[in-house]
């Protein structure tokens, strides 16, 4: 009598990949803190279940858990490759994203990605600075660079000089900040010789200005979109971005409110380095 025993193997799946479409580390621009993590997951037994980790330090937190992949943070339209997609907000210090993955038949599978945080500071105040009220004829020191607070008059300012302009103050009801893209027509007499126009973003911001950090900075002037500020009081502080990026916030310490020649509004800047 011949026996003959047949074995058969259960096929076992490959456990999940993952992959980011972002090289790790990932370092963010000077005055960022977010990003969106993007990548794919190949699952052959299908996914269960994905979750989304923040680490800081020692620190980890959950931060989502998704089992739906019609929509959302994960996709799919086989059931074995998906995308994923992830914002990570509020990043002021070095952070680790973590994706794991787990299928049909529990193999799970995890992949991080480094977030660096360029490391950025305010520099040192500058004080005292008096900025006059811009005159019809282009005259008086009524444009300002926040850089190191000096001051041009429109009709003797190089180009150099335009390059670093971030502030124009005028005054018609009220005293009023604007970017030298964005000025009040009436204005368009006292820089007919300019070239260089450049746009700062600006607004009243509700920070400390006496202890303001950088990380503030950054958060009060994230989304900003005005281009000037109008109805400035004594006490007031303003966000701003500068045409090349560099965030700030000054305070507004005096006004002589006028027109006039001798007229001005005195601020002191903290801008980034």
């Amino acid at each position: 009598m011949a026996l003959f025993f047949n074995s058969c193997t259960e096929e076992t799946n490959n456990p999940p990949t993952i992959s980011f479409d972002q090289a790790s580390p990932l370092v963010l621009a000077s005055g960022v803190t977010s990003a969106t993590l993007t990548g794919t997951i190949v699952a052959d037994a299908g996914l269960n279940t994905v979750e989304f980790r923040k680490i800081v330090g020692l620190s980890e937190s959950l931060l989502l858990t998704v089992t739906s992949f019609s929509s959302g943070n994960v996709t799919t339209t086989d059931d074995i490759n998906y995308t994923f997609n992830y914002l990570l907000e509020n990043i002021t210090e070095n952070t680790t994203l973590q994706v794991t993955a787990i299928d049909k038949d529990d193999q799970e599978e995890s992949l991080s990605i480094e977030i660096e945080v360029t490391v950025s500071n305010l520099k040192p105040e500058v004080s005292n600075v008096k900025i006059y009220c811009t005159l019809g004829d282009g005259s008086g020191e009524s444009t300002c660079a926040s850089v190191d607070g000096s001051t041009y008059a429109p009709k003797l300012a190089s180009e150099a000089e335009q390059v670093v302009v971030d502030f124009v103050y005028f005054y018609s009801t009220n005293a009023g900040i604007f970017s030298p893209s964005d000025l009040p027509s009436v204005l368009d007499d006292a820089f007919t010789t300019w070239t260089v126009f450049n746009t700062t973003l600006m607004e009243v911001v509700d920070v400390d200005y006496a202890s303001v950090t950088y990380a503030q900075v950054a958060d009060a002037t994230d989304g900003i979109t005005s281009t000037s500020v109008e109805n400035l009081e004594v006490g007031d502080v303003v966000g701003f971005i500068t045409e090349d990026d560099k965030i700030g916030v000054f305070e507004v310490d005096e006004i002589e409110p006028g027109y006039n020649a001798t007229d001005y509004i005195v601020i002191n800047i903290k801008v980034e380095e």
